[in-house]
């Protein structure tokens, strides 16, 4: 989930200044758990004392940019592998610097879930065990709709619907 420029200061303002932020995500990067321009997720300031652990979901700069995706392994010396519960490919080497909040809770479906809560950690869960084949069948997906620029675009809107019910394979959240 990335967001423009001029909002990565003011989110980082906020963060300085509150501690947390709770706002409205845009990127379809961690759906299904994170539904774009409908859900809200709040994310408190990463302090220098907060250890970072596999499986939390971080805010982070990357190319001028701020992310929010969830680390999937932490490497030696304060680095990161991280990846979108909604992308095909693993983002190496992040920096501990480059990491300015972790996310605490979000609303989904209009439902309050805390990191800490049963549901959430069941849900997470059954997404990294399908982790392999659900960033392969969406790499497939990727490579097959980057491809199909040449038709129309309504046309696309339905292979690209189809494509996904058949190729893409994805854990619901609750």
């Amino acid at each position: 989930m990335t967001m423009k420029k001029e909002i990565v200061s003011s989110i980082e303002d906020v963060l300085n200044s509150f501690g947390s932020i709770t706002y409205k995500v845009s990127g379809k990067s961690m759906m299904p758990m994170i539904v774009p321009n409908r859900d809200i997720v709040t994310v408190k300031r990463k302090t220098e004392d907060m250890k970072l652990n596999v499986n939390d979901i971080v805010l982070y700069h990357q190319k001028g940019k701020l992310i929010l995706h969830r680390i999937v392994e932490v490497l030696p010396n304060s680095r990161y592998v991280i990846l979108g519960d909604n992308c095909s490919r693993k983002e190496y080497n992040i920096l501990e610097e480059d990491i300015i909040g972790v996310l605490t809770s979000f609303k989904h479906n209009g439902i309050h879930y805390e990191t800490t809560d049963e549901r959430y950690a069941e849900y997470v869960k059954r997404l990294r065990n399908s982790e392999f084949i659900r960033t392969k069948s969406k790499l497939i997906y990727d490579i097959i709709v980057q491809h199909l620029t040449i038709l129309p675009s309504p046309f696309i809107t339905k292979v690209k619907t189809c494509l996904r019910k058949l190729i893409v394979f994805q854990i619901e959240f609750v």
